[in-house]
């Protein structure tokens, strides 16, 4: 593969309460809103990005780990275990996005998951506070390509799509329970051998 330069441009999710996010609902920490989380990405590559290309795919900022490997020319070990997945194709020829979807987080708590055309929101965070939509029998499923303000939820609509995204939010959530409060498998069977050996 030749050598090439890459300049990607990105930022931090969000403006705090001072910003404003255009047409998208909501600020950082304010649930999981496109206004807390889409953040810009520009990609620069003279000879392997498209100057005037413009890809409409969902990807994440834990994608740039693996697509800087395979652009090196390199692999990770197979072993190791990511979110994230390689955008290569992407950037140089506008494919679809390599993921099914991506489940967005509030700290330890998942709090939406994002499809390509789909977002569901389970959650909202105001400065502390927090309220379970589900808890209370409120669903919000948008239609990001028609409705970029997540402004009208359609989930009464389309019931198959709520539940496909009611069950990747809870599959999700059960995947990563065990790693909740830092505390992850590995130490917790550590911790319990070494309290045996007491």
């Amino acid at each position: 593969m030749p050598n090439y330069t890459i300049v990607i441009f990105t930022s931090d999710n969000g403006p705090w309460f001072e910003g404003s996010t255009g047409r998208l609902r909501e600020r950082k920490g304010g649930a999981g809103y496109d206004g807390g989380y889409r953040v810009p990405f520009i990609a620069w590559a003279p000879g392997l990005i498209k100057a005037s290309g413009k890809a409409g795919a969902i990807i994440s900022g834990i994608d740039l780990l693996p697509t800087f490997v395979n652009l090196a020319g390199l692999t990770l070990p197979q072993s190791l275990q990511l979110d994230g997945r390689d955008i290569s194709a992407v950037l140089t020829r506008a494919a679809p996005s390599p993921h099914d979807a991506i489940l967005l987080f509030n700290n330890e708590d998942v709090v939406a998951a994002r499809t390509q055309k789909w977002k569901y929101v389970d959650q909202v965070y105001y400065r502390g506070l927090t309220y379970d939509y589900g808890a209370h029998g409120y669903k919000q499923l948008y239609d990001i390509t028609g409705d970029i303000s997540e402004s009208y939820s359609l989930a009464e609509t389309y019931p198959d799509v709520t539940l496909d995204m009611l069950r990747r939010l809870k599959e999700t959530r059960e995947a990563y329970a065990p790693f909740k409060r830092g505390i992850p498998p590995f130490f917790q069977q550590l911790r319990k051998q070494l309290q045996r050996q007491d």
